[in-house]
């Protein structure tokens, strides 16, 4: 029997290299790109490994419905389905722990080959422990399709991390251009991803009031939408002349509440006065300072509808131009 070749020989070491390295990469500081960076994070050796036997561990149900995020994620990405059991196991484990010592929002993240260890004292904490999780993984973890990546894993590390600023907000003005739910909702899911908790819904505007307020129904039956709006940069060229509007019913608002807070998102809303309000105007001319003064669109960039109303005596219009306008409500 021949003897291998010495080029053998080296082809098939580097073959053994490359596949130990496949199955325990050697992580650095250039491969961790978590958002906001944490306030302390330290390497430690090895790598956690994701599979079918993974476990989750929690105490309680609010932490059981924290937990269920990232295993619809996991599930969706990774084709694993992580179990939420009461009891740890040996190893192949992530323990979510709770601890009154810690300060709100803050948590402390321990991963080791064994087990994935995350303390906190509050709901806030566990999630941005959980989206600390997230990041580390492989970018696939994002994707809507099933991943062929077999490297579902992270470093063995140490965080412990808290936020700098109480206040980390996000401002989505709906009522300049309008957004559906479905939109707001995935809006909220980036500001829980970047670990922000306000988002301040800019709901009245003089170019559209986007919330149901049953007392008062002309405010979305007229409020809610604009007879046109300018195209171009300000003062634009001319109006486009398309009605555009929408709002949210008492129950959406409610549903995106709820949503938000799920992920320890507040949300501010904001109804401005008394300027910002040709919207409400339109549909209650009474409220203005100038009730018998019809709606001046900057430039004469008003579109032919508002023209023809105003000219039948339907003075106020929802406003179709950026910008300030004298007519205000009436404090009086």
């Amino acid at each position: 029997m021949k003897k291998a070749s010495p080029l053998i020989a080296v082809i098939l070491l580097v073959i053994i290299s490359s596949c130990t390295k496949n199955a325990q990469k050697i992580f650095t500081r250039n491969d961790i790109n978590i958002i906001p960076q944490p306030l302390e994070l330290a390497l430690t050796k090895g790598v956690f490994q994701f599979s079918s036997d993974t476990k989750f561990i929690v105490s309680d149900e609010g932490l059981k419905e924290i937990a269920k995020g990232l295993i619809y994620t996991l599930e969706n990405a990774a084709g694993l389905k992580i179990e939420i059991v009461t009891t740890a196991p040996n190893k192949n484990f992530i323990q979510l722990i709770r601890d009154e010592k810690f300060e709100n929002e803050a948590y402390e993240f321990i991963a080791s080959p064994k087990n994935i260890i995350i303390t906190a004292k509050d709901n806030a904490g566990f999630l941005y422990g959980l989206e600390t999780l997230r990041q580390l993984l492989p970018t696939a973890i994002e994707s809507t399709r099933l991943s062929q990546t077999t490297n579902w894993m992270i470093p063995a590390l140490i965080i412990k991390d808290q936020p700098r600023f109480k206040h980390r907000g996000f401002m989505l003005d709906v009522s300049r251009h309008f957004y559906d739910i479905d939109f707001v909702k995935q809006t909220i899911d980036r500001l829980d991803m970047h670990k922000m908790n306000v988002l301040h819904l800019h709901l009245v505007d003089d170019q559209g009031w986007r919330i149901e307020i049953k007392k008062y129904p002309k405010l979305t039956e007229v409020g809610a939408y604009r007879n046109g709006t300018i195209k171009g940069y300000y003062p634009g060229n001319e109006n486009d002349n398309k009605v555009y509007g929408g709002f949210f019913t008492q129950e959406e608002i409610k549903d995106i509440v709820a949503y938000a807070s799920k992920r320890n998102i507040t949300v501010i809303p904001e109804i401005e006065l008394p300027g910002h309000s040709s919207a409400a105007i339109a549909a209650y001319p009474y409220l203005s300072c100038f009730p018998e003064e019809p709606t001046n669109v900057h430039h004469n960039m008003m579109s032919i509808t508002s023209k023809k109303q105003q000219a039948n005596g339907q003075l106020k219009i929802v406003q179709e131009s950026w910008g300030i306008y004298e007519d205000i409500y009436c404090a009086g």
